[in-house]
């Protein structure tokens, strides 16, 4: 049985549309992985300027703990230099050495062991 010809022309009008659209879906594929690999990449790129910016942060955040360590190190370290060198200080720990001495000679004194 033949076909008509306008049965033959909406077949063909119909494969014609169905290729058009085959046609514009392939090419949106490799527009739509291309935008994809351009924001993969953008991504990629801020997670590492974040992550460097984190890193360095960090780092001055540690390099300001160590700093005001020693900072504390160094004034704990005059002042108790300070200190040791006070006359009141001085006196009180010679007056401790001279009562510990004396104690210790008089304990030797009592338990000789003859």
């Amino acid at each position: 049985m033949p076909l008509r010809a306008d049965t033959q022309r909406k077949r063909t009008s119909l494969t014609s549309q169905r290729q058009l659209k085959d046609h514009k879906v392939k090419m949106k594929l490799p527009i739509a992985i291309a935008v994809l690999v351009l924001v993969l990449v953008a991504n990629t790129e801020a997670r590492n300027e974040d992550e460097d910016r984190l890193k360095q942060g960090i780092l001055d955040l540690a390099n300001g703990v160590v700093s005001t360590a020693n900072d504390i190190r160094l004034y704990a370290m005059a002042t108790l230099d300070d200190v040791s060198q006070q006359k009141l200080v001085v006196s009180a720990r010679n007056w401790l050495t001279d009562k510990f001495l004396k104690m210790r000679e008089m304990l030797e004194e009592a338990f000789q062991v003859e």
